[in-house]
């Protein structure tokens, strides 16, 4: 898919023009390189590739290159590479690999190589990328051309490949060169950014290399060749900040990945063909020695290094596709750098280690540690090399031993480790030693044979034989040989074109480089520091190691040969400087020493002396009369020093105090110019992207990227403040650290000018050459710049040539350069050539020489290069003659013959051996005189053991005692005392030392052992070797304990709410259905609670009825209403419409969760607490039953044992018998099994139990470790043992111990015998006598017993061994049993581990959203709050509303009786009827009562209350209209009646105007209710909104919980989910199912089947009840209207009408009524008066209220206009503010709060005027209950 993505952003590209030249260089120091095409030998003419000019180039063939580098909208290759990706780009499994078929393959590849050939139309022109040069200071850069190079890089991994059959490619300095096998022919492809080559990687196709760079003043490019035409194709910009470490190509070779070094380690994807950048992340924190693309898997990558390896994959996530690198965790295992690795098939990765084990990687993690039987590694020492072939089934690994291993790839990909161990071991099937002492470093295999890089630098071939073993059938041939590491010193021979080198490998060669032949070599165990020349034709060197050691080495005609080895200094040498009369050689050393040898002849040196010196020396060099020695020191002073003169007493010690001063340098302070070193970063990264091929309007700043590959922008103004800034920061730290000085590197006299130098510096002043000159009285020189150097780097090597013609320099970054002079320390004249040959990095120029002849120019440098340059300067020819006859060397006979090198680093130096020297001597003495006393005590010990012997031979009459041995008898107790009280005084010196390691015991029996409850505990098996072991068990924290204890009380809380929830929803739903009679009457009969006693009949009767109403009005509530329906019939029907027969999935979008089963951090944490419990129970109870079967082995060792014993004892006997009875018997009758114990590891509890054999050998050890430390000081000079003798194999330390053992066990029993006073000698009589009954021959009933007593005997035996092997099978048995059960607990417990991970990630996620929850939680509950109170305001304003009902009820019922009243007192039959019942009912103006004394002056009444009264009355008069006469008795008409009708008149205005009072109270009730109804179905819709925001929230949570991966082990047989009777590769849709679950659901048809045919039975006996119930309430109905028709009739015959029994009830007086009302009255009159004295305290609370309420409205008034200002200014703050975009679910929230805000003030509003209105009612009613 990657590469169709690739292909397809491919397609429409069109030729590439080739870049925009940038302007010429101004020559200010820089290096310049050479064209592309200057050296690409003979297959590669100059100038047969080069590209025309970008002029002549139409405009229509433009490149998505050049758009790459220019930008566009829409023409960014790496975006529609990338978004391809996104498209298409996925992870493919092996499966999904051979399912795509042949065909989708065959697509791919065909693909590629349709993407590879347009590649190779389109060409750069590669002399564009090169500097350009001034000519007008420079030489062109044809005059000089590589020649050959002599040395490669033997040190730099993954550096070799096949780019033909018999082609390899490699990487060296500033060139990439082809070697040619078997002759080894050199083609060379040099670097085009003016650096060094920093990685190679050849295509999988082999046509095409890629070249990554390294660069010093901008970033590196990747270049793409084309091969073997070698043009360049494709240009890949900005991968890493400063040099590339490695590349590699995918397997179909349309990706390029590559990785970069320090600073950055950025690993970034290309698509090559479209120069773009697909994907980038940082590779790691360290170097990244080996990159790779799976072979196996699409879009995977593994990189290793240094202390690391890392799986990369591409994923899709939400903002595109990513990077996403899994480090490898080591573990247990040590941390190891890993060079190599291979991946499985399958997956896996086999990585190599330093130690020499393999690691097999799984998923990230260390699957196995894989060595070699015997618990060997796979390689001694470090594994640099893994190669897999599936072809062969073979792995091939090479290390640092030399050795090729060859590894079955089925035993490697299925090693398995031990249960407890992760180890495994595989040994190799055939191995190679390529030769000893050889370190493969690289390994490649082509066509029968392996080419080997040797890291001693070497090339190897190993043919390969046809079959047979290889490591006997396998021809190794050595192709090449070179150094291994930097050179660190080279000279030439002023008549033969030889040279000779030293390099950190320890060796020196001899090279001809005329024939490029390597002549000689000879090797030593220190890396070389320095090499100089001793005499004129340089045929002897004097060489430095890193040791401090200095040897004289002659090239004689049969080869190198060693004169002379000294050691004057402890370090290692820095400098060497040979007397211009070359008598003395001067050596310096890391010890800050100099010392001064005598040469004699050139073949031997004498020491003189040395002196210290105040700071470490760099370099050195005589004056030219050789008065004086000049040392650089490395602090960046100069030293001048007089060497010694005559003769020097060195008889006590070399030291000499040498005078010598010292100076420091001058030096101006650099110029801003000068700061453009710093900034040469931007500089040279702008002329590196117009190299690049970059438009000049569009090159860039340094590489400045994000991690997606995008460059940053460009700050404008704020980033030249910002520079500014940084300059004046830098100046003033320049000027702090004016005086700072820098090392030293170079440094020489001047020839015939005094005491004038040249000298170069680090640091600051790199860049020039300094000249100073030493004056006499002067601590300061002035130094002033010479002349230039090649770069901005620290000049490392200045010199003249030979004749003075040319000037010499070579830097630390690689640059060497060559300039014409006009003699020894002139300055420099006419142009100059340099270049880049070296590593950027690691080429610091080591040395820089001319052959004789001027012909050649030799470079060597710390990369390990040696470069060999051709000279072709037009207009110079060679000044020095050839020479006539061949250099003169010494010849095989000259000098010494054998001479003792030292190869020991810890050997003495010259000084030390000589001071050692006397010291040695007089150890030497006192170990003779020490030999000697230990001589003669052991004379003395021999001569007493002969008398002991002697004495024990004699017979027992004649011996001594053991007592008269002892010569002094006191000296025995003598010494014991002396004894006890040197172990008291031990003991006291110790006590500190033992308290304080007793602590540090506790401390770490208390941090390793204190919480743990069960250590790991192994119990073997007595017979088999399976073993098993117990859980690791941590005892449970006292926090964890009391979060436990806290999780099942709330547990058990919740439960007991569930229940109780459960059971008052039961009663309620019992209750609401059918209310009871009883607490009806109950009611009632609370209600009138009179004694009947004192009731009449009529009272009773009416109570009676009053009873019979009530149980008729209960009876009646049990009818149910016609649209009644069953609460739990509802809830019932919804749950089973909701979830009968279905199965709700908890990750369906849809899916609400119960509101009991949802989660919170609380819940989960108790969740992960119960698990951790239950996991800790599991382990203990397992623990529990492996402790008491170990207590079983210990019985059945025990029994076992005593067992063993009866056995020897009947073996004994069976050796006593006769052996005439032995016949026919096997000698050998059975096999006595060995004494069994328990291990270590089976009781750790013991591992403090010391016992007396442990205490000795730990003295033994402690002794050998002294010995061997005090031997390994005694080596060396003087020395008596040295490292030799300290070395002592274990094994035969172990022998010598055993040996030991046995002498003093002999000597013991030696010495038993002699003081046992018998046992030796002559035998005794009771062995006479036995030997005697031997001789007597046996009867045969002596033969026969014997027999029966040898059978009896083997019997038993055979018995005992029975029951030895049933007890140890039994306990086998239980053991497996015990292990297998551990097996299923194991993978149970790594299953709850699993769970509990997931546990804690949605802890993690719960606790994240818990915050969102508690808010809408906190809302829910107010509005439920609100909710309730307006509920319970409700039921309140409901139970007035009903009492009220009820009260007006009676109200009404006693109007109704004064009418009756006034019926019955005004009968039809009176003739004054009509005009009294106008005067009873009229309406008449009343005075308001009030009470005596109590009301009158109240302010209380509002004016509104009288205008309600005036209208009240007004009304009333207009309904009246008699009302304005004045009322008086008719004329005629009863006075008595008239009056009785007006207190008629009277009581009924009193109860209307009660009524009138009730009914108002009645509508405010009402209105309050309605006002209260409006404000809950606010609420309730406010509840409504909140719980649908709970549920989208709920929804979101569980979303957010079903995104966490859970893992569930399935077998083949449960997986269900196939398609096409195949399991398809995207198992998403599938579900993971309970099978008893399933089942449930399968039966739950059935079952539902069968409720439905039940429920039709029923359904038609209940309609059959219904239709009896129906008859019968028909009956019924019948039987009451008959009833009815009867009283109705009794009542007409009787009293002529239908008489209503309750008015009668209301007409008749009552004695208990007016008892009540007297009751009244008189609490009325007290109430009345308590109510005054009320009144007057509210009033005066209610002025105090009124002046609170004044200042209060103040306030307010003051924050409202604050607050509108505040809203004022917020306001135009908000107006001001400009944001890019606004974030939905923000504004949403932000929507959310406003409406939940105003929904508030709507509330408190309607709460507010609801108050209001109640207190109106209240003040219209005259109701002072609202003040109290």
């Amino acid at each position: 898919a990657i590469s169709t993505a690739a292909a397809a952003a491919t397609a429409a590209r069109e030729p590439t023009p080739p870049p925009v030249p940038p302007p010429a260089r101004p020559s200010s120091g820089r290096p310049s390189s050479r064209p592309v095409s200057a050296n690409l030998g003979a297959e590669q003419p100059p100038g047969s590739n080069a590209s025309p000019a970008p002029s002549e180039n139409p405009p229509a063939q433009a490149a998505p290159a050049a758009a790459t580098a220019q930008g566009g909208e829409g023409g960014d290759p790496a975006k529609s590479a990338r978004s391809a990706m996104l498209s298409s780009g996925r992870r493919l499994s092996t499966s999904s690999m051979q399912q795509g078929g042949p065909d989708e393959e065959e697509g791919l590849v065909l693909a590629a190589q349709r993407a590879q050939q347009r590649a190779l139309e389109n060409e750069y022109d590669a002399a564009q990328f090169v500097q350009a040069q001034d000519l007008e200071q420079e030489l062109p850069a044809d005059v000089v051309k590589t020649a050959h190079i002599l040395s490669l890089d033997a040190l730099r991994r993954n550096n070799i490949w096949y780019i033909e059959n018999d082609k390899i490619v490699t990487a060296v300095g500033s060139n990439v060169v082809f070697l040619r096998l078997p002759t080894m022919e050199q083609q060379y492809l040099p670097s085009l950014d003016g650096g060094s080559v920093g990685a190679v990687a050849v295509h999988p196709t082999r046509k095409f290399l890629a070249v990554a760079e390294h660069c010093r003043y901008r970033s590196p490019n990747i270049y793409i060749y084309s091969y073997p035409d070698l043009k360049l194709r494709r240009v890949l910009r900005n991968g890493t900040e400063r040099a590339y470490s490695s590349l590699a190509f995918n397997e179909r070779g349309d990706q390029l990945a590559s990785v970069g070094s320090w600073p950055d380690y950025l690993l970034t994807l290309w698509s090559w063909e479209t120069e773009a950048i697909v994907l980038r992340s940082k590779a790691f924190s360290q170097d990244v020695y080996t990159l790779r693309f799976s072979p196996y898997f699409e879009g995977s990558l593994t990189t290793s290094g240094t202390g690391h390896i890392r799986f990369w994959k591409m994923a899709s996530t939400f903002t595109g596709l990513k990077l996403q690198g899994q480090i490898g965790k080591f573990g247990n295992v040590e941390l190891s750098d890993i060079s190599a690795f291979v991946e499985m098939p399958d997956g896996k990765v086999l990585s190599s280690t330093e130690v020499g084990d393999l690691l097999m990687w799984d998923g990230g993690l260390i699957k196995a540690v894989i060595k070699r039987s015997h618990d060997q590694p796979c390689h001694n020492g470090q594994v640099d090399v893994l190669l897999l072939s599936l072809k062969t089934k073979v792995i091939l690994s090479g290390g640092s031993d030399g050795y090729v291993r060859i590894w079955d790839f089925n035993k490697i990909n299925e090693a398995e480790p031990g249960e407890d161990s992760h180890l495994a071991y595989v040994d190799p099937t055939d191995e190679v030693l390529v030769s000893p002492g050889v370190h493969v470093r690289g390994l490649l295999w082509e066509q029968g044979h392996w080419l080997v890089l040797d890291g001693t630098g070497a090339f190897y071939k190993v043919d390969l034989p046809e079959g047979g073993s290889l490591s006997s059938g396998a021809k190794v041939t050595k192709l090449l040989q070179f150094h291994a590491g930097g050179v660190m010193g080279l000279i030439t021979s002023p008549v033969a074109h030889v040279a000779m080198t030293a390099g950190q490998d320890g060796s020196v060669r001899i090279f001809d480089y005329a024939k490029r032949s390597l002549e000689h070599t000879a090797r030593f165990s220190q890396p070389a520091t320095l090499l100089i020349g001793l005499d004129s034709g340089h045929t002897v060197a004097a060489v430095g190691f890193k040791d401090g050691v200095v040897r004289l080495i002659a090239r004689k005609p049969s080869g190198l040969q060693l004169l002379a080895a000294h050691k004057p200094h402890q370090g290692a040498v820095t400098s060497l400087a040979l007397s211009p009369d070359a008598t003395s050689l001067a050596s310096s050393g890391e010890d800050g020493t100099v010392f001064f040898f005598k040469v004699k002849e050139c073949t031997s040196l004498e020491p003189i002396c040395f002196t210290k010196l105040p700071a470490v020396a760099t370099c050195a060099d005589w004056a030219s009369d050789g008065s004086k020695l000049m040392l650089g020191l490395h602090d960046g002073r100069l030293l001048e020093l007089q060497p010694p003169q005559g003769s020097v007493d060195t008889e006590k010690t070399f030291e000499m105090a040498l005078p010598y001063r010292t100076c420091t340098l001058l030096l101006p302070k650099p110029k801003k110019a000068a700061k453009v070193a710093k900034g040469d970063d931007k500089a040279g990264a702008d002329a590196g992207q117009g190299e690049g091929g970059m438009a000049a309007e569009t090159q860039a700043a340094p590489l400045r990227t994000s991690l997606d590959g995008e460059e940053l922008d460009e700050e404008g103004k704020e980033k030249q403040a910002q520079e500014q800034e940084e300059e004046r920061e830098e100046e003033e730290a320049e000027s702090v650290d004016d005086d700072a000085q820098h090392e030293v590197l170079t440094l020489s006299y001047i020839p015939n000018s005094g005491h004038a130098f040249h000298v170069t510096l680090g640091g600051r002043w790199a860049g020039h050459v300094w000249q100073g000159s030493f004056q006499d009285g002067q601590e300061a020189i002035e130094a002033v710049p010479a002349f230039d150097t090649p770069s901005t780097a620290p000049t490392s090597f200045f010199r003249y040539s030979r004749n003075g013609r040319y000037q010499l320099m070579g830097t630390c970054d690689g640059v060497v350069r060559m300039q014409p002079a006009s003699g020894p320390g002139t300055p420099p004249s006419g142009k100059f050539w340099q270049g880049s040959l070296h590593d950027v990095h690691a080429g610091r120029v080591s040395a820089v020489a001319l052959s004789f002849d001027e012909k050649y120019l030799l470079s060597a440098a710390w990369d390990g290069s040696i470069y060999l340059q051709e000279l072709h300067i037009p207009g110079v020819s060679p000044s020095i003659p050839l020479p006539s006859s061949p250099e003169a060397l010494l010849s095989d006979e000259e000098g010494p013959k054998h001479v003792a090198d030292i190869t020991n680093p810890s050997d003495y130096t010259i000084e030390k051996a000589k001071q050692k020297a006397e010291e040695d001597a007089k150890i030497a003495a006192a170990e003779s005189k020490k030999m000697g006393v230990r001589d003669y005590l052991h004379q003395i010990r021999t001569e007493f053991e002969a008398l002991v012997a002697e004495n024990a031979a004699k017979p027992e009459a004649e011996r001594l005692p053991r007592s008269a041995f002892e010569i002094d008898v006191g000296l025995r107790e003598m010494i014991a005392e002396e004894t006890a009280k040197r172990i008291e005084e031990a003991g006291m010196e110790v006590a500190w030392e033992t308290a304080k390691r007793k602590l540090a015991l506790k401390k770490l029996k208390a941090f390793f052992f204190d919480h743990i409850e069960v250590e790991r505990i192994v119990l073997y098996g007595v017979r088999v070797k399976h073993y098993v072991t117990t859980f690791r068990t941590a005892a449970l924290s006292e926090d964890m304990q009391h979060e436990l204890e806290l999780a099942k009380e709330a547990e058990a809380a919740r439960a007991a709410a569930r229940s109780r929830a459960v059971f008052e929803s039961n009663k309620a739903q019992n209750v609401s259905g059918r209310p009871s009679l009883s607490s009806g009457s109950a009611r009632q009969d609370s209600k009138q609670t009179v004694d009947e006693a004192k009731l009449t009949k009529a009272d009773q009767r009416r109570l009676a009825r009053k009873k019979r109403e009530a149980e008729w009005h209960a009876f009646n509530l049990t009818r149910p209403d016609e649209k009644y329906e069953n609460e739990a019939d509802v809830q019932a029907i919804y749950e089973a419409e909701q979830n009968m027969g279905d199965y709700k999935l908890k990750s369906d979008q849809n899916y609400v969760i119960p509101e009991e089963d949802r989660m919170t951090p609380q819940r989960k944490r108790h969740q992960m607490l119960l698990l951790e419990e239950a996991m800790h129970s599991v382990r203990m109870d397992f623990n529990h039953r492996f402790l008491a079967l170990r207590e079983v082995k210990r019985k059945v060792i025990t029994e076992i044992n005593s067992r063993v014993q009866q056995l020897e004892a009947i073996h004994e006997q069976l050796g006593r018998l006769a052996p005439a009875s032995r016949e026919g018997f096997s000698e050998t009758p059975f096999d006595i099994p060995p004494m069994l114990t328990l291990r270590p590891e089976e009781v750790p509890e013991d591992r403090e139990k010391v016992s007396q054999e442990d205490v000795e050998e730990h003295v033994r050890q402690k002794e050998a470790a002294k010995s061997k430390a005090a031997a390994s000081k005694l080596g060396g000079f003087g020395g008596h043992g040295g490292p030799a003798a300290a070395s002592t194999p274990p094994s035969n330390q172990k022998a010598s111990d055993s040996g030991s053992k046995q002498a003093a066990a002999q000597a013991g029993k030696a010495g038993e015998a002699a003081g046992g006073g018998g046992g030796g000698g002559a035998p005794t009589g009771e062995e006479a006598l036995a030997k005697m009954m031997a001789a007597v021959p046996l009867s045969e009933l002596e033969k026969q017993l014997q027999a029966y007593q040898r059978r009896k005997l083997e019997q038993q035996a055979a018995r005992l061994h029975y029951e030895v092997l049933e007890m140890a099978d039994t306990f086998d048995d239980a053991l497996s049993t015990l292990r297998r059960e551990k097996l299923g607990l194991e993978a149970q417990i790594k299953l709850c581990e699993i769970r509990q991970l997931v546990h804690a990630q949605e802890l993690s996620l719960l606790q994240d959203f818990d915050k969102r929850e508690v808010v809408f939680i906190e809302k829910r509950t107010a509005k439920m709050v609100d909710r309730n109170d307006i509920l319970v305001k409700i039921n309140d304003c409901n139970a007035k509303l009903d009492s009220k009902r009820v009260e007006i009820e009676q109200l009404l019922a006693r109007r109704h009786a004064v009418a009756a009243e006034f019926d019955a007192a005004v009968p039809d039959t009176e003739m004054f009827k009509e005009q009294l019942a106008k005067i009873f009912n009229r309406k008449i103006k009343r005075s308001k009562k009030k009470a005596a004394g109590g009301r009158q002056g109240d302010d209380d009444e509002s004016e509104e209350e009288s205008e309600d009264g005036e209208e009240e009355d007004d009304e009333e008069e207009g309904d009246d209209d008699d009302d304005e006469g004045e009322e008086a008795c008719p004329p005629g008409c009863d006075q008595n009646l008239y009056e009785r009708v007006c207190d008629l008149r009277e009581k009924r205005l009193d109860e209307e105007e009660l009524i009138a009072e009730f009914t108002k109270t009645i509508e405010t009730l009402r209105k309050e209710k309605e006002a209260l109804v409006k404000k809950q179905k606010v609420l309730e819709m406010g509840l409504a909104a909140i719980n649908q925001d709970i549920t989208e929230f709920q929804k979101e949570k569980q979303q957010a919980l079903n995104q966490i991966d859970v893992i569930v082990n399935l077998k083949m047989h449960q997986i269900e989910y196939l398609v096409d009777r195949r399991i398809p590769d995207d198992t998403s849709a599938g579900l993971v199912f309970s099978s008893r679950e399933l089942e449930r659901l399968k039966n739950r048809i059935h079952e539902m089947d069968q409720e439905r045919l039940e429920l039709k039975a029923k359904h038609k006996e209940l309609k059959k009840e219904h239709l009896q119930l129906l008859k019968d309430k028909a009956a019924k109905d019948q039987r009451v209207a008959e009833l009815e028709g009867r009283a109705h009739d009794v009542q007409m015959l009787k009293f002529g009408q239908i008489i209503n029994l309750d008015l009668l009830d209301t007409i008749g007086a009552s004695r208990g009524t007016e008892e009540l009302k007297e009751e009244i009255r008189k609490q009325e009159e007290a109430y009345t008066k308590e109510l005054a004295e009320w009144d007057k305290k509210i009033a005066e609370r209610t002025n105090e209220l009124m002046a609170l309420t004044a200042e209060n409205t103040r306030a307010l008034n003051a924050v409202s206009e604050m607050t509108a200002a505040q809203r004022g200014l917020e306001s135009g703050l908000t107006k001001t503010r400009k944001t890019m975009f606004v974030d939905p679910v923000l504004q949403r929230r932000q929507e959310v709060e406003e409406r939940d805000s105003l929904v508030q003030l709507v509330n408190a509003q309607a709460t507010e005027i609801e108050r209001v209105k109640a207190q109106i009612l209240a003040l219209r009613s005259k109701n002072t209950s609202v003040y109290t």
